[in-house]
């Protein structure tokens, strides 16, 4: 089925010998992303890693990742986080249940998968939700990622989403975000700090980009 939304052509696929040919025969042509305001500002115009477009650079960020982070090798090194995370989950759990206190699964596991991204990324665990700043993070992120900007689709309207306060939150969202990595990176190439270049994803990317290995 095919939509015109404003000046976007979009094509709804419901058929699954359709997925199959688009992900398997045309994967270049659909391996893009729309350029949507929201990814444009969170990724730095475009330069992000989940949100860049086709290319060169890309192609290296992605071989980056599944060299240094979702290798089978570099999986299996972050298993004890993940048994750790799990288990502190479960015992959090498990005490509430003894004190008969209610139980929030969502926020246990948001919980639990803000604690592995920081460990496995930036080499850092917090002690519980409330200082895990990733938390609030990647919930404001989701919100904003679902969310309708005029401009995408109708340009001359774009002035509607700072009427309505949508680039203002956008904005808000990016600056928090960019003001945590920028304090991520600078404990990381701090020499007297307690994080490193070795271990964990950030460090990996800062010693490549010193070295020029990238």
């Amino acid at each position: 089925m095919s939509l015109d939304l404003g000046l976007r052509p979009l094509i709804v696929v419901s058929s699954a010998d359709a997925v199959r040919e688009i992900t398997r025969s045309h994967d270049l042509a659909f391996s893009g992303h729309p350029s949507l305001a929201v990814f444009r500002r969170l990724s730095y115009g475009g330069l992000g890693f989940a949100f860049s477009p086709y290319s060169e650079a890309a192609r290296e960020m992605r071989r980056i990742s599944a060299v240094h982070l979702s290798s089978a090798k570099r999986l299996q090194s972050h298993r004890p986080i993940f048994l750790d995370e799990a288990a502190e989950m479960v015992a959090a759990i498990a005490a509430a249940a003894e004190s008969s206190d209610a139980v929030d699964l969502s926020e246990a596991m948001m919980s639990f998968v803000s604690n592995v991204v920081s460990r496995v990324a930036f080499g850092k665990r917090y002690a519980g939700r409330k200082e895990n700043p990733i938390f609030d993070l990647l919930h404001d992120a989701e919100a904003v990622l679902g969310g309708f900007f005029v401009g995408d689709y109708f340009p001359w309207l774009r002035w509607v989403d700072d009427l309505s306060g949508a680039a203002a939150k956008l904005e808000k969202i990016f600056r928090d975000m960019d003001e945590f990595c920028q304090e991520l990176i600078e404990e990381h190439m701090n020499p007297n700090g307690e994080r490193s270049m070795d271990g964990d994803f950030l460090g990996v990317l800062l010693k490549m980009m010193r070295d020029g290995s990238a």
